[in-house]
């Protein structure tokens, strides 16, 4: 879906599935990281951005919250690079194993 529109049109859809009150069975948070991670190997161009919209995706179906936060820092090259991570309950779910959040200057919370 993010190939095909924006990341709001996105966060659109998601709203509107963690609002449906039919779908509540409730999924432990990292298994539906577990199961991100893994799906994102045989997807060719699954970025963060990506992963952490898959994984609100998940979570909000099954009646569970979370923040998606971008953060950019520059390179010693001088590129501005960005990132996304998943926050629940003040944990990073996803996102921040390899790529050093914390070296990432939040910009906003999706």
């Amino acid at each position: 879906m993010l190939t095909l529109s924006s990341y709001r049109s996105v966060l659109t859809s998601i709203e509107r599935t963690r609002k449906a009150k039919n779908q509540r069975k409730q999924y432990d948070p990292k298994l539906l990281v577990w199961s991100v991670t893994h799906a994102a190997k045989l997807v060719p161009g699954a970025s963060c951005l990506t992963q952490a919209l898959s994984l609100r995706w998940l979570l909000a179906k099954s009646g569970q919250d979370c923040t998606i936060r971008i953060g950019v820092h520059k390179s010693a090259k001088g590129a501005v690079e960005a990132h996304a991570w998943v926050i629940k309950d003040g944990e990073i779910l996803i996102g921040g194993v390899n790529s050093e959040p914390s070296k990432f200057v939040p910009i906003v919370d999706l």
